[in-house]
């Protein structure tokens, strides 16, 4: 029996999953319940699954508050109408709710947080991205990963990933809309000496030695050159600095570019640490992310 993890950002939806087996007849029936203590049925009473693995849990009004413990316990009946014992989940809180993600980034490493109606701008496997609609910010959400365009309510603690990358780990994510593409704010074009940006704040990084206001985790686009290609790999000039710009690519077929290829890249303003330099990425995550204008 599991939930989503320490956080959630809802009030209102929980996400559980469980599983059993009988090793003498089939399970023909799961039924979960919510409480604020260990097996508790106070918040929702036992409730049916029918034989789904997992629910969205609808939470009564007033909703779930901050500073209490919220526990989903599940029990299995076989075909023979015997239940078994009921298994709990560790418990989850709901984490302090911000505005906005620049007051997330304003948090320190460790703090929960939770952010609330977020556009998913890309989906990059085990993760993904939120956005502000007025580009002010960006960030990446450690979690499962979500279709662009998805409106989600994100509960977590704020950190960093392997590349000194700010993030949301340990995120629990509540699916608000589902996906609309139309939604997804247009990419902001970028230059070469301008992606990735100065430093956010003392808890948020922007590449070494970075130009301009921090971009990181934001939906980007550049126009330039292609002067290398390998395994997944692109490395673009603009011309607006010495050394090309990489450009992840590992989610989407680079076959058909070439060396000297004049292109438009799409994708997410990210961060590559190596030898303890931050080095701007443009991180493409969408198979149309790339066009060939020659």
């Amino acid at each position: 029996m599991s939930d989503d993890g320490a956080y959630t950002g809802s009030t209102a939806k929980l996400n559980g999953s469980w599983v059993s087996t009988d090793p003498d007849s089939e399970i023909v029936e799961y039924q979960y319940a919510v409480g604020t203590s260990p097996s508790g049925t106070d918040v929702v009473g036992w409730t049916s699954a029918g034989t789904a693995l997992e629910a969205t849990i609808d939470i009564p009004a007033p909703g779930m508050s901050q500073g209490l413990t919220y526990y989903i316990s599940a029990k299995a009946r076989s075909a023979s109408g015997d239940w078994s014992e009921a298994g709990t989940s560790d418990g989850i809180q709901v984490a302090p709710p911000v505005q906005t993600i620049a007051e997330a980034k304003a948090l320190a490493d460790g703090e929960p947080v939770a952010l609330r109606n977020k556009v998913v701008t890309a989906d990059v496997g085990g993760a993904y991205y939120i956005e502000e609609t007025d580009w002010s910010s960006g960030i990446l959400v450690l979690g499962a990963g979500v279709p662009p365009g998805t409106l989600v309510t994100v509960g977590g603690v704020m950190g960093l990933n392997e590349h000194n990358e700010r993030a949301i780990t340990g995120a629990a994510t509540v699916v608000e809309a589902a996906s609309n593409p139309l939604i997804i704010p247009s990419a902001l074009r970028m230059s070469g000496k301008n992606l990735g940006g100065q430093d956010f704040n003392a808890f948020t990084s922007g590449a070494t030695g970075g130009i301009g206001l921090n971009n990181v985790g934001l939906l980007c686009r550049m126009t330039g050159v292609l002067t290398s290609a390998g395994e997944g790999e692109l490395w673009l000039s603009d011309g607006s600095t010495e050394q090309p710009v990489k450009v992840a690519a590992y989610l989407t077929d680079i076959s058909g570019l070439q060396v000297g290829d004049l292109v438009i890249v799409t994708g997410i303003s990210t961060l590559e640490l190596d030898g303890g330099v931050l080095s701007p990425v443009l991180r493409v995550t969408d198979p149309s992310g790339i066009t060939k204008l020659n």
